[in-house]
């Protein structure tokens, strides 16, 4: 997912901006 890795802060940080597209 994204480019986080298993960096869940970031992976959460990626789904917000992503889910602020929408």
């Amino acid at each position: 997912m994204g480019t986080c890795g298993l960096n869940l802060n970031c992976q959460l940080d990626w789904i917000e901006k992503h889910l602020e597209g929408l």
